[in-house]
């Protein structure tokens, strides 16, 4: 999951991945210091604890081990992502919107990689490790 701070959707939408049972990875093309204390906050919430999440800087060459690429908001040029498939999730950026719009941003990315979980057949496993 690509975004341009890796602070808050990308970070998310990777949470909601591993717990669904994918392998899943997350990057910024301009990485924040830290995570937004309303995407820990919001998150929090239902359970899931990002504190020991980092933002981490994409490294375009590792772009083709992965067989998905999502960004949010057109975050990655598409040239970039040479032959792995690249979606692009037009979802809210909530950075520095009130807390109801992470609280939105959320909603939405669960229900995206919940949808993806069952499109592609991913089980969710019963043990969860979070790893950022």
């Amino acid at each position: 999951f690509v975004d341009v701070g890796n602070a808050s959707r990308s970070q998310m939408a990777q949470a909601y991945a591993l717990i669904a049972g994918f392998h899943a990875e997350s990057a910024g093309t301009f990485p924040s210091m830290r995570l937004t204390e309303e995407t820990l906050h919001v998150m929090k919430q239902q359970g899931i604890d990002l504190s020991d999440f980092r933002p981490k800087p994409l490294d375009t060459r590792r772009l083709g081990a992965f067989d998905r690429v999502i960004t949010f908001g057109n975050a990655l040029p598409r040239h970039l992502a040479g032959d792995v498939p690249l979606d692009s999730w037009n979802t809210l950026d909530p950075q520095g919107l009130p807390l109801d719009a992470f609280l939105q941003a959320r909603r939405d990315i669960e229900r995206r990689v919940k949808e993806l979980a069952r499109r592609h057949g991913v089980k969710r496993p019963e043990t969860v490790l979070l790893t950022p």
